[in-house]
């Protein structure tokens, strides 16, 4: 059996979201109507939890049966997902079984709905019929490390449903809090939003209610953290002994690491082989960016950097026969060379590969030796199977006595995403794709990103407390501009970090100071699942390195299960599986999150009734209080304003959404703000 290769992405453009479905026929696209969405976040230094709640309506389905699914961000990891029907909340489970990922419908997925899920989807069957004009309520959490790039933190959000409905929503609500330990010096979100910001510099919030609004683009919130705090900031925990899910230490940490590259800067002579894809694929724009790309590197370079510029089709074309020293005239020959560059031909991938790297052969250790390595097709000349090629770059590159770093750039969407991670994985760099439209702009920010390192080949080593467990095991490569996040398990208490390696050739290294945490931090401990996320990444990696059915495979597919039921995270071998029991919300339940349900009076009432609740900490956003009758039906909505904490109280005049008195008998009413849900019940007697 062929083994499978796990290619590693720097950026993973093109993804479309939308928010989740609650599907009646895949084939069909025939789904219950989106109602209302609500969304809350809370951002701590990077890690975000979130928590969506979506509202359908059956308006005409007898006894609905849904199939729910969301098109969970790239590198999130699911958490938690729970329903309400017919008057009732259900939890689900986690189950040592993967996702089901069946949809009903007798034709399998129409390509729209496809097309919105993505590649994560999470998918469960509701197991609960929905009567009509019933709601179904859907909450999903879900944590995830936010993306970084230089400076500028990115949240994004599934909130874009226009073409699986047409209809407007009720309402659309947003309600992100953020700490962060930089100084935040700008926060905003993408226009086609107006929402309500606030920013002292260190915490923040964005706070979002539309109502009659249309589903029509994603939420975008970003934030630019202060080039001035530079550093090492680490966020940790210690769990009790009763919420350690197993038998390792109790203590959780996760750290975002950027060292300043002024505290330990040197200048690198380099060396580099811009390799160009002149193929007959890359005719029209493409080939017009790509020149316009290497002609912005070659003019680029710096004093002291050697060069060469190789061009491939059907046959390869060397600017030089090796690397020249880079000065004005060398660069004026480059430029003209880059000009005569036109798309033909086929794609000649292991030829140009074994080329480029023969002509670091004669080349003095001290530099950096640097390919990049642009293409926007599969091999069709040559040798065109990826092992067989991975194999070729493998052997040409043990038989240097030089290290190479091979940074591959895949364009558009032919390219052979698998072949050229493993070519980045296996050759110290890392890889980027972009779409056609894209080339120039991305591959000179590529390019700059890579010309500053600040650590390669990077180690980390701990003194003072004990860590363990520290994820991931292979330090990825930092760049000037982007971030190193780590996790791992500590016993508490102060804690040497230090953080060493190379930059091209010179060793480097950061010190950092800190205290793991020696008590439990109510709201740090999402921590555990972070950690579990790193690790069952990790595993799942290693998992790929071995043919299926393989003992070594099974033995890894057990653990990462074991590990995903443990700490409630899903993988590629859990799911959500049957419901487990949920208590009745009580009267006057208090939720952990800061507000407290008072409950109504007077009870039983004729014909209003007044609800009171009390706010317990900071929060400023709306309240949202729903009456449903003993069937499950929703009989009215209210919406609180809340500034802060204090009491508030809303009056309920016993008549319907369309202004119709309601008939006597018991009702159930929840209140929901900032992540959090309280409910009671009440009785209208006439």
């Amino acid at each position: 059996m062929e083994m499978k290769h796990l290619a590693f992405l720097l950026i993973l453009a093109g993804q479309v979201f939308a928010h989740g479905v609650a599907v009646l026929d895949a084939s069909l696209c025939t789904y219950l109507p989106l109602r209302a969405t609500e969304t809350s976040v809370e951002v701590e230094n990077q890690v975000a939890q979130v928590s969506t709640r979506a509202e359908f309506r059956n308006q005409g389905v007898q006894d609905a049966t849904v199939k729910y699914a969301f098109p969970l961000p790239d590198g999130a990891s699911a958490t938690r997902l729970r329903w309400f029907v017919e008057g009732t909340w259900h939890e689900a489970s986690f189950a040592a079984t993967p996702q089901d990922t069946t949809m009903p419908g007798e034709d399998g997925m129409h390509q729209t709905l496809r097309a919105y899920l993505g590649e994560n989807p999470v998918y469960y069957q509701i197991s609960t019929p929905v009567h009509v004009d019933s709601l179904l309520i859907v909450e999903l959490d879900y944590v995830e490390l936010l993306p970084y790039a230089d400076g500028v933190v990115s949240w994004t959000f599934p909130a874009d449903y226009h073409l699986l409905q047409t209809a407007p929503l009720v309402s659309q609500e947003l309600n992100l809090n953020l700490i962060s330990e930089r100084e935040i010096t700008e926060l905003w979100m993408n226009e086609e939003y107006v929402c309500n910001t606030e920013n002292d510099g260190h915490t923040a919030s964005v706070n979002l209610l539309r109502e009659a609004c249309y589903a029509t683009a994603n939420y975008h919130v970003s934030y630019r953290l202060s080039t001035d705090d530079l550093g090492l900031f680490a966020l940790s925990t210690m769990l009790p002994d009763s919420l350690v899910p197993d038998e390792g230490m109790g203590g959780f940490f996760t750290f975002i690491a950027e060292p300043d590259p002024d505290d330990a800067s040197t200048v690198i002579e380099k060396t580099f082989t811009l390799i160009i894809d002149c193929s007959g694929s890359m005719g029209g724009n493409k080939i017009v960016q790509a020149r316009e790309a290497a002609t912005y590197i070659v003019n680029n370079l710096n004093e002291g950097d050697r060069f060469n510029l190789v061009g491939f089709n059907s046959t390869i074309t060397s600017f030089a026969a090796d690397h020249v020293d880079f000065n004005a005239t060398t660069q004026s020959q480059a430029l003209s060379w880059i000009s005569q560059r036109y798309a033909t031909g086929g794609t000649y991938i292991s030829g140009v590969l074994q080329e480029a790297i023969q002509q670091f052969a004669d080349d003095e250790a001290g530099n950096a030796n640097i390919i990049i390595f642009f293409t926007d097709g599969q091999p069709t000349v040559g040798i065109t199977d990826e092992d067989a090629i991975l194999s070729l770059v493998s052997s040409e590159v043990n038989s240097l006595s030089v290290p190479i770093f091979l940074f591959p750039f895949g364009i558009g969407r032919d390219v052979n995403r698998s072949l050229l991670g493993n070519l980045a994985v296996q050759n110290n760099g890392i890889v980027e794709f972009a779409a056609d439209s894209e080339l120039e702009s991305c591959i000179t920010g590529f390019y700059n990103l890579i010309r500053n390192p600040v650590l390669l080949s990077p180690s980390i080593t701990f003194s003072g407390c004990t860590i363990d467990e520290v994820y991931p095991v292979a330090l990825p490569n930092l760049y000037l501009g982007r971030q190193m996040l780590v996790s791992g398990r500590h016993n508490g208490g102060p804690c040497a970090i230090e953080l060493s390696g190379m930059v091209y050739g010179e060793e480097v290294s950061y010190t950092y100071e800190v205290t793991m945490a020696q008590e439990n931090i109510e709201n740090r401990r999402f921590l555990s699942k972070v950690w579990a996320s790193q690790k069952i990444e990790y595993l799942t990696a290693l998992y790929y390195t071995y043919d299926e059915g393989s003992p070594e495979a099974e033995a890894l597919e057990e653990e990462i299960t074991a590990l995903s039921l443990a700490f409630g995270v899903l993988s590629e071998f859990t799911s959500f599986g049957e419901e487990v029991d949920v208590e009745e919300p009580r009267d006057h339940d208090v939720t952990p999150l800061g507000f407290a349900l008072k409950g109504n009076y007077p009870n039983p009432f004729n014909p209003t009734t007044t609800i009171a609740f009390e706010v317990t900490q900071p929060f400023t956003g709306a309240a949202v209080l729903r009456i449903y009758n003993m069937m499950g039906q929703l009989v009215r909505e209210l919406r609180i304003l809340v500034h802060g904490t204090g009491e508030y109280s809303v009056v309920w005049d016993g008549c319907d959404t369309n202004g119709n008195l309601v008939a006597s008998g018991n009702y159930v009413y929840t209140l929901s703000m900032n992540n959090a849900i309280a409910g009671c019940r009440m009785t209208l007697l006439k």
